[in-house]
């Protein structure tokens, strides 16, 4: 489906996680000669900037204001760019779900068609009836092998291949802290540990190796203040990450162990070969777990499943998120000793 095309650009992509996922896929497809450009939206292209920098040219990264206001002018805007661009095809990445049920898409597809670029997209995806080809994928396949199955297909390799984190592994590290990173989790709520579970867990883990901590500053900065007033233990090396994403991204490849929620911290934690503990509150772990190659344990609700798990919806139908609330520190810690226990299989493995 891409014979003859020297140009395509992917998107819409609104996450860093949808990014981070995406890499290996593109790196694979710019392999075979193609110039691959990333579209996505401007708030995440701000937390992704230096992400990005360390994988494509910046004339390779395309923003939009998405999802479009009440016009029509930011769609526009974009297909402007693109035909400046020559784009060849347009490839609507088969997981930002959000960024699919945006009733503007329909007419960005039409124009790009308009224009004569093909429109390629998953067979199964809301308002697919706009794509002008389309190709089935397996929604329960891990978000990245998802993107890299859809990619393999429509270059037309009939050998797939196995999926590899290849643009993240010159930056693994082979020697390690000893030391357990906490992503405290996304804006969201439904994908953030409450602060006093967090603030529980550090004290947990302090007297038994270093931690350290990455989040939003304005989150790190209330938890920092709140573990000062808690009297920290003699000797405890706890410290609050709180600059770049390269500097909190460089603090994770060195730890032994990660405590990740469903987040874009989870795929960088499987990409840099860390072993992790996932969070899982209304989210799917079977299509949202990263692709891993060291032992990893998904902590859900282990206590009792609540009907409504997983919703895979950002707001709460129950008003409290109690699927993240009801998960203890305790829960994450034991998790944490099974997971270091299994350390020496986790080093084979790499």
């Amino acid at each position: 489906m891409l014979a003859g095309t020297h140009c395509v650009a992917i998107g819409i992509y609104s996450g860093l996680g949808d990014i981070v996922c995406a890499l290996p896929s593109v790196m694979r497809l710019r392999a075979s000669g193609r110039r691959v450009i990333l579209v996505m939206s401007v708030g995440i292209h701000r937390v992704a900037a230096e992400l990005l920098a360390q994988h494509l040219p910046p004339g390779d990264v395309l923003t939009v204001q998405w999802p479009p206001g009440k016009n029509l002018k930011s769609v526009w805007g974009l297909v402007q760019a693109l035909r400046r661009e020559r784009v060849q095809a347009f490839l609507v990445s088969p997981h930002p779900q959000l960024v699919h049920a945006s009733r503007k898409l329909p007419w960005l597809m039409a124009a790009l068609r308009g224009l004569g670029m093909r429109v390629l997209g998953a067979q199964a995806d809301h308002r697919s009836w706009v794509y002008s080809h389309k190709v089935a994928v397996d929604r329960d396949l891990p978000i990245a092998t998802r993107e890299w199955q859809f990619l393999a297909d429509l270059s037309g390799h009939r050998e797939r291949g196995s999926f590899d984190w290849e643009p993240f592994r010159p930056q693994r590290v082979a020697q390690r802290s000893g030391g357990v990173l906490i992503h405290v989790g996304a804006s969201k709520p439904n994908r953030r540990l409450p602060t006093r579970t967090v603030l529980d867990l550090i004290r947990q883990l302090e007297t038994e190796r270093p931690v350290r901590v990455v989040g939003l500053p304005a989150e790190l900065q209330e938890l920092k203040a709140l573990y000062a007033e808690s009297t920290p233990a003699p000797g405890a090396d706890v410290a609050f990450v709180s600059g770049s994403l390269v500097q909190a991204l460089d603090t994770l490849k060195h730890m032994d162990c990660s405590i990740t929620m469903d987040s874009a911290f989870a795929h960088l934690a499987a990409a840099y070969g860390v072993p992790q503990v996932i969070v899982f509150g209304p989210s799917d772990p079977v299509s949202n777990r990263p692709v891993t190659f060291v032992p990893q344990t998904p902590v859900i609700q282990e206590t009792q499943k609540l009907p409504c798990q997983p919703c895979g919806l950002h707001t709460c139908e129950l008003g409290d998120f109690r699927c993240m609330n009801l998960i203890s520190a305790a829960q994450i810690h034991a998790a944490v000793n099974r997971m270091l226990a299994a350390r020496p299989e986790a080093a084979a493995a790499v």
